[in-house]
């Protein structure tokens, strides 16, 4: 090997020496487009010194034991009731037990309808039509719309009164377990009386009508538990002249539902209707057990 050559072959050497003993460069990862901007952005701070204000949600108010809280409300009744009183005639007052022979157990449909635009405000519906039937011997002389029943004439009777009433009620206190208001409306009666001849076939009636003001109050408590519920009502008022009436009702529920009411009660019906100078009219008085259903929308 020449001089020229020797020298070529150490330069060589000398650069492949230097280049493996020079550091290694690593490249670093970029970050992720997001993470570059989340990093860049500073945390908030309060200044020192600034109170720390605490904030609750507040937790929404549970109904589902709010009894009051409803829009429409049925009540759907079976009574069971007996009837005593007497029918006003020309000689002397007939007995509706005795005389007409209206005896025994009646069973009478009532219904109410209720509905609340706020709290504390119902509008009522309630009718009723009583219907009550008999048959009798004349044991004394009966006259009847000009028609006279000798005593042992078979005769057949029939009282028909229908109830219906529309009132405003105002809860002076209303709470979820229960509600205590007053109520002022219209009441209206139609009570017709038919004793019909059997010997003859011959049947006579008479009629009489009236609407007159009511006055009312109304209660429900659910004392104990939610479930188990007792309400009462009593309205009524005087007929001036033409005589007055009185209804009042009271009951044990059970509310499996915020929707359905089961009721059982006592309930008693007490009218006098008659003409100006009370020469005839009718004058009963209605009672006994309730078997109802109470339905609401909410």
């Amino acid at each position: 090997m020449t001089k020229f050559g020797t020298v070529l072959f150490l330069s060589w050497l000398t650069l492949q020496t230097n280049a493996m003993a020079a550091p290694q460069q690593t490249t670093t990862p970029q970050p992720a487009v997001g993470q570059q901007k989340q990093e860049e952005m500073p945390l908030a701070s309060a200044p020192a010194g600034t109170p720390v204000r605490r904030e609750t949600i507040p937790t929404p108010e549970d109904r589902s034991y709010d009894h009051e809280d409803w829009g429409i409300q049925l009540d759907i009744q079976y009574l069971v009731v007996r009837a005593t009183g007497n029918v006003t005639t020309l000689s002397t007052p007939a007995t509706i037990s005795g005389d007409l022979g209206i005896n025994g157990l009646k069973s009478v449909p009532y219904f109410r309808l209720a509905f609340k635009p706020s709290r504390k405000h119902e509008v009522i519906f309630d009718t009723a039509p009583y219907q009550l039937n008999g048959a009798s011997t004349v044991t004394t002389p009966l006259v009847f719309h000009g028609q006279t029943f000798d005593i042992s004439q078979p005769i057949q009777s029939k009282i028909d009164v229908i109830s219906a009433n529309v009132a405003y009620q105002y809860d002076v206190v209303s709470r979820p377990n229960g509600f205590a208001g007053l109520s002022a409306g219209v009441g209206y009666l139609d009570g017709l009386v038919k004793v019909t001849d059997l010997t003859n076939e011959v049947a006579h009636s008479e009629r009489e009508r009236a609407a007159f003001p009511l006055l009312g109050f109304a209660f429900r408590a659910y004392p104990c538990v939610n479930v188990i519920n007792c309400s009462g009502e009593v309205k009524g008022m005087r007929l001036a002249n033409y005589g007055y009436t009185v209804q009042s009702a009271f009951a044990m529920g059970y509310s499996p539902t915020h929707n359905l009411t089961l009721k059982l009660g006592y309930q008693m019906f007490d009218t006098d209707v008659h003409d100006k100078t009370a020469s005839k009219g009718v004058r009963t008085k209605i009672y006994g057990a309730v078997l109802g259903l109470q339905l609401r929308n909410q």
